[in-house]
């Protein structure tokens, strides 16, 4: 029985570090095709991996539970019921963290761009995965919620297509 168990447990091990190194590597061929890792896609490439690998230890043990004979579904109900209570404990951090993700991917400003947000001007200087940080012209540095900056207008003046200047004889 314990040498069975210690197989059982062994193969799940290492099914998990297989879908992990699946998982990085698809990671680095994403970002050798594209000429390397966006450094503002690395804080949500952290998100995803870290995701990933709780979603994959998570089976791999309730799959080696299953095949040792012990009744997951009891754990399965738990875990949902937990889930929910979770996500509803943390539901303003998630939303920042998806929308941090979503900035990364959509791309509607980046690090160093002139920014008008609501009565705000300013300039990007940092996006983290809980908040943006602009520097205003008063030189001082708001940070906003991601999640709040991805549900407001945000007019972005690095992204103008051409400047109109007025020119005045005298």
């Amino acid at each position: 029985r314990i040498v069975r168990i210690a197989i059982v447990l062994t193969f799940w091990f290492q099914i998990g570090l297989w879908g992990m190194a699946s998982v990085r590597y698809a990671i680095d061929k994403r970002a050798r095709k594209g000429g390397g890792l966006d450094p503002a896609l690395a804080s949500s490439i952290d998100i995803i991996v870290f995701i990933a690998g709780l979603t994959i230890w998570a089976m791999a043990f309730l799959l080696a539970l299953d095949n040792l004979g012990i009744e997951i579904k009891p754990l399965l109900a738990g875990l949902g019921i937990g889930g929910i209570a979770v996500a509803l404990a943390v539901q303003t951090v998630l939303s920042d963290l998806l929308a941090s993700m979503s900035i990364a991917l959509d791309k509607p400003f980046a690090v160093g761009d002139a920014l008008q947000v609501d009565d705000l001007n300013g300039t990007v200087e940092h996006i983290g995965l809980r908040s943006t940080q602009i520097r205003t012209l008063a030189r001082t540095v708001v940070s906003i919620p991601n999640g709040q900056l991805s549900s407001i207008s945000v007019e972005n003046f690095a992204m103008r297509d051409r400047f109109l200047f007025r020119h005045t004889l005298n």
